[in-house]
């Protein structure tokens, strides 16, 4: 059904200045990993994208741990399909700036904001994981923006013990409970396994 609908909705007619720093033609394929907005409580927010520019416009909402840089697909793939995939880091992930006491629903103003920003009057968004009930509350707070909403292997409440207790990362989530500085002691050292290693960074999570 969400691939039904944002098969069917009419695609984001992009004018070539809109598409920051290149003239591109409808179907090229481009990319832009570190872009940045400010939003209006000041706070900056990463994204990027990915595939057509004036393709059908799909945010993904990434997992845990993930980022603006988590997609799925060949770029190629994507320009092929006509979609513009934008992926957002999520408040104190990578580019974003982080917002204390926030809550999920949050996550909607952040989105609408960055749509406003890529002058988007509609989008699709799917959450993966992690990014599920993000997608969620977009699809709940933004029902008239939101063409389609896809949930793939999204996690439910995490503030719920018998939930939380099931997933693979639960003694990460429990850490960061009691002792956040020790979490970013082990995120940064995963950061630079990554970088030499993903599948080794993989497995130290996992």
């Amino acid at each position: 059904e969400f691939v039904r609908r944002v098969s069917s909705s009419p695609p984001c007619v992009v004018s070539p200045e809109k598409v920051r720093g290149a003239n591109v033609a409808p179907m090229a394929v481009a990319a832009s990993a570190g872009r940045t907005l400010r939003l209006k409580d000041g706070r900056t927010l990463g994204y990027a994208e990915w595939g057509d520019p004036a393709g059908r416009v799909v945010f993904h909402f990434h997992g845990n741990p993930g980022g603006r840089l988590e997609r799925w697909g060949a770029e190629d793939s994507l320009g092929q399909r006509s979609i513009r995939l934008i992926t957002v880091d999520r408040p104190g992930i990578g580019e974003s700036d982080a917002l204390p006491g926030r809550t999920v629903a949050d996550w909607a103003n952040d989105a609408a904001e960055l749509g406003d920003h890529l002058g988007l009057e509609r989008f699709a968004v799917v959450g993966f994981s992690l990014g599920g009930p993000y997608a969620g509350a977009c699809a709940a707070r933004l029902a008239d923006r939101v063409a389609a909403a896809g949930l793939v292997s999204a996690n439910a409440r995490m503030d719920d013990p018998a939930f939380r207790d099931q997933v693979a990362t639960a003694r990460f989530f429990k850490l960061a409970l009691r002792a956040p500085w020790a979490m970013r002691a082990i995120y940064a050292t995963l950061g630079r396994v990554a970088r030499r290693n993903a599948q080794a960074a993989h497995k130290m999570l996992f």
